[in-house]
């Protein structure tokens, strides 16, 4: 049972306390305050504060937890209610904080600073507590001004800078460092991943063990804006993709030349579903050149050199080229005139050595006499241009001579005929010997007579 003793001390304020007490509580006043010893020995042994209307406004237990807002406190301190909780104080008064190892939660007026969490060492001593600073976790450092630093390890040593994770550093003014074992050194910069490190001044850097470098106070225009590192660990530094502050981006490369510098291969997809059907830009080095390749099968390995939208060098899947046509029939395929500027002729292979079944080729004056030299334009349907052209047809040409034409296939038309001049060049080396043979026997003739 409970029995109530109302005291009133007066003080400069004439503050009246209403003190509820179990049986067996001593009270003693005096001018240092007032002393009060329980003399139970359970947990329902209390000390109670009421306030003004009658409540319970604090309560100490006999295992000494103490209770505001509550008259069942499980902790050494617990406090309920909806206005929260409230602790002030004056930024740069108070005693200065040299503690030492231990776990906490400490407010400091004198810096306006928070900490909370276990230590080691003197990393929360006054020497380490940045003005306005907040550090949580274990062993974390905020030291420099308006310093955050959370989590197992991290230091904020930068003006403004915010350390996250296990062992990150910020040291660059204003600069961030988020996740594992990573710096951010430069000013302005930020780093995040595991083993990063952002060391030029505004550079943005993610992934794992990125090469880094760079100026930390200044804007060096060569130096790296962002990074995405691909390295294993801090002595095997690599990067995916860098770019510089000039705007040259580099993928496979961290010193790009260009506004874009790729190492080794590009490869273009049409989209996941054909994951075969690519086309590939490449330099392998060991003697392979450049190299551009279409990977698929027909038509889709196909390759189009435009300009302004219209196809002007084509090269089939199966080899053939074509020029200012994209129907090409041969190996190469020209629409249109060719030149060769300061004349001369076009060299094929004719090394003795390099042939067999050889026999003389016969025809000649006889063949030519045949042929009808023409000129025409072609179709408008079949696209080769309205030009006037001089040749011959392959239909004539095929009753007289037949080697000279073969059989293509073009816009759906199956058997569509060409001409091979090649064999008009020695028809006439073959008619001039028999013009040249008529002559003698003519000029022998005229001397008989």
């Amino acid at each position: 049972m409970l029995n109530k003793v109302k005291f009133q001390f007066l003080s400069i304020k004439k503050i009246c306390i209403l003190i509820t007490l179990t049986l067996g509580m001593i009270i003693n006043a005096n001018a240092q305050g007032i002393t009060n010893t329980l003399g139970g020995n359970t947990a329902d042994d209390k000390f109670i504060v009421e306030n003004k209307d009658g409540t319970d406004g604090l309560v100490v237990t006999g295992e000494g937890n103490v209770g505001i807002g509550t008259t069942t406190p499980v902790t050494t301190l617990h406090v309920s209610g909806n206005d929260g909780l409230l602790i002030q104080g004056v930024y740069g008064d108070g005693v200065t904080q040299n503690l030492g190892a231990g776990t906490r939660l400490h407010f400091y007026p004198k810096k306006s600073a928070f900490r909370v969490g276990e230590i080691y060492g003197t990393e929360w001593d006054d020497a380490n507590i940045g003005n306005y600073s907040t550090a949580m976790g274990l062993s974390t450092t905020a030291s420099a001004d308006f310093s955050i630093a959370m989590g197992s390890g991290s230091i904020a040593s930068g003006w403004t800078s915010t350390a996250i994770g296990n062992h990150t550093t910020a040291s660059g003014n204003e600069s961030t460092a988020m996740g594992s074992t990573l710096i951010a050194s430069g000013n302005n910069s930020t780093a995040m991943g595991y083993n990063t490190k952002a060391e030029s001044h505004t550079s943005f850097v993610i992934g794992r063990a990125n090469v880094g470098g760079g100026n930390a106070t200044a804007w060096i225009d060569t130096d790296p804006i962002f990074e995405i590192g691909i390295g294993t660990n801090h002595l095997n530094t690599d990067n995916a993709m860098t770019v510089l502050k000039n705007g040259n981006v580099g993928i496979g490369t961290y010193q790009p030349q260009t506004k874009l510098h790729v190492n080794n291969k590009i490869r273009i997809g049409k989209d996941p579903t054909y994951s075969s059907v690519y086309g590939e830009i490449s330099h392998t080095g060991g003697g392979n050149g450049f190299r551009i390749n279409a990977n698929a099968n027909g038509s889709w390995a196909d390759i189009h050199l435009q300009t302004d939208g219209t196809t002007r060098l084509f090269i089939e899947s199966a080899g053939y080229v074509g020029i200012g046509t994209t129907s090409p029939t041969a190996t190469l395929s020209v629409n249109g005139e060719a030149n060769k500027p300061g004349g001369g002729s076009w060299a094929v292979f004719s090394d003795a050595r390099s042939k067999e079944n050889v026999e003389d080729y016969t025809k000649g004056l006889k063949e030519l006499l045949q042929l009808r030299p023409v000129s025409f334009n072609y179709q408008e349907k079949f696209g080769w241009g309205d030009d006037t052209y001089v040749g011959l047809s392959a239909q004539e040409v095929e009753q007289i001579v037949p080697s000279m034409v073969n059989k293509i296939e073009i816009n759906g038309i199956e058997d569509f005929r060409q001409v091979n001049p090649n064999e008009l060049t020695f028809m006439l080396i073959n008619a001039v010997k028999e013009l040249k043979a008529e002559n003698d026997i003519l000029k022998a003739l005229i001397e008989s007579l």
